[in-house]
């Protein structure tokens, strides 16, 4: 018996030693951030703890989006056309293009942890005769999640958030949307999502994964990796960096757009690696990603020029 005790044991300390993240940023952004998405297909798995989300094999829409954060007239943000207020817990969605919500559907809490809650009520000022609604946000899975840009090992959250609202303008339309939205800490921004919406007229859904994000007024190459470089020339990348030998990478090659027009797996052998690209791209501004498989960091995300 004390032996099945031990072993039942050895078994759990893995599992006992993996802490839980707490992520404190999410949608807190600065003005002049931009950030890259590339869009795809997808429906949202199940919640819980230690997960893997595993969807590294999605296919490619070959299409993407880039959103720059400016400011507004009172002090918040507008990303991707939503405009934000922002506290220091929470960010508040005040207005989406169609709508202006009164104080503001609530989008995102600071900080948030595996099965934390929160929720809000606002009123919609825009239609005749006004609507209202809810906004309900829980973490409900914590785990690693794995993406076409990279991998996010142990180290994020996913939060659920459900926002319903009632117009009572010319007819009563009841709208809801459900926004599956998973963080990790060194990201203002998702770095996946699935959004759906949901009318009297039907449903729709988008799916999109980040592929880069870039602070205020970065310069060509990412601060963050400073000691990094790479260069396009002809048919032909170099990246310089500060490699592990013998060790696996992945890399993949955005154009501004956020479509991904190379991707590459590597073991290094040298800290400056030359790829073929097999194709002579055209002159213009391009993403670097690169990540060591299976490793807990953030890619290194480096924005160069082809001339």
């Amino acid at each position: 018996m004390k032996k099945h005790y031990l072993a039942l044991l050895a078994f759990a300390l893995p599992l006992l030693t993996i802490a839980q993240p707490t992520i404190n940023n999410a949608e807190n952004y600065s003005v002049g951030e931009e950030i890259h998405y590339q869009l795809t297909t997808a429906t949202a798995p199940g919640p819980g703890g230690h997960q893997t989300w595993d969807f590294s094999s999605l296919p490619d829409t070959g299409a993407g989006t880039v959103d720059i954060v400016q400011t507004d007239s009172n002090g918040g943000v507008i990303v991707g056309g939503i405009d934000f207020m922002m506290t220091s817990t929470t960010s508040y969605m005040i207005s989406n293009g169609l709508a202006n919500y009164t104080p503001g559907a609530l989008y995102a809490k600071r900080p948030i942890a595996y099965n934390d809650v929160a929720n809000n009520s606002f009123v919609d000022t825009t239609l005749v005769g006004h609507g209202s609604g809810t906004c309900d946000l829980v973490v409900d899975g914590w785990g690693t999640l794995k993406t076409p840009a990279a991998t996010y090992t142990e180290n994020v959250l996913r939060v659920r958030l459900a926002m319903h609202q009632v117009d009572s303008g010319i007819i009563n339309l009841t709208t809801d949307h459900v926004y599956y939205l998973w963080y990790v800490d060194n990201h203002h921004a998702p770095v996946f999502r699935v959004d759906s919406i949901t009318t009297a007229f039907g449903s729709q859904s988008t799916t999109q994964f980040l592929t880069a994000d870039f602070p205020t007024a970065v310069p060509s190459v990412n601060y963050a990796a400073r000691n990094t470089t790479v260069n396009m020339s002809g048919n032909k990348v170099t990246l310089n960096a500060a490699l592990e030998l013998d060790k696996s990478y992945e890399m993949s090659i955005f154009n501004i757009s956020g479509q991904k027009v190379y991707q590459n797996s590597f073991t290094a052998t040298t800290s400056t690696q030359t790829f073929n690209l097999n194709q002579d791209l055209p002159a213009g501004t391009y993403i670097l990603s690169f990540v060591k498989k299976n490793s807990i960091n953030a890619p290194i995300v480096l924005k160069t020029i082809k001339q």
